[in-house]
């Protein structure tokens, strides 16, 4: 039976929220096969981190978006929505961090990538508020400090795996500009800007789940 929508609740497009339905039970079975076949305890680690960082993100999104929550309980949920998207930042350069960047060099990016999601994620509880391009200039400036491990993936696992890693944040921040600008909006009755937006966002997970299995395994 469907929960009756609120009465406070804005319209939102028919899909709202079952792109990342989808995709959180394929990131599920994707994950538990990821850590199994890591090569590594440590890898295993870093795997579950990682898979669960982006299950959590797809789970909470679609809990969200498909949900009629009420207006307090909405108010909730948005932030912990926006919270999953900065731990999913920091759970993808865990195994980059841990697996294929040098002791000292990872280690230093992966607390200073924790620490930004860390303050994303508290930014979002005390600025629930913040317009959107703020919450999407955090997020790209905090993907892109996954740069300096170009080199070395690219000396130990070719040029296709950098490929897959850059490629990937370019569609997210592809993403976020289209939810920063709320356009493209091509059907908003059914598939508007915020659709566009998880899509480009399953598409680079997707790409970056693939740098992170030949890293991995």
């Amino acid at each position: 039976m469907s929960p009756a929508p609120s009465i406070d609740a804005p319209e939102k497009p028919s899909l709202r929220g079952h792109i990342h339905y989808a995709s959180a039970f394929a990131a599920l079975g994707a994950g538990i096969m990821l850590v199994i076949f890591a090569s590594s305890p440590e890898a295993r680690l870093a795997t579950a981190i990682y898979a669960a960082s982006l299950v959590n993100l797809l789970a909470t999104s679609a809990t969200y978006h498909i949900i009629n929550w009420p207006p307090k309980e909405r108010a909730r949920m948005r932030k912990l929505d926006h919270a999953a998207i900065f731990i999913l930042i920091a759970g993808t350069f865990t195994p980059i961090c841990l697996l294929a960047m040098n002791a000292a060099g990872g280690k230093a990016l992966l607390i200073l990538v924790w620490s930004g999601a860390a303050l994303g994620t508290v930014k979002e509880f005390l600025w629930p508020r913040a317009p959107k391009f703020i919450t999407a200039l955090i997020c790209v400036l905090l993907g892109w400090t996954s740069v300096p491990a170009v080199p070395r993936i690219y000396a130990d696992y070719g040029l296709f795996t950098v490929v897959l890693m850059l490629g990937g944040g370019v569609v997210f921040t592809l993403g976020a500009l289209a939810y920063a600008l709320k356009r493209p909006n091509p059907a908003p009755s059914t598939f508007g800007y915020h659709e566009v937006f998880h899509t480009l966002v399953v598409i680079a997970a997707a790409m970056h789940f693939a740098m992170v299995t030949i890293v991995a395994t």
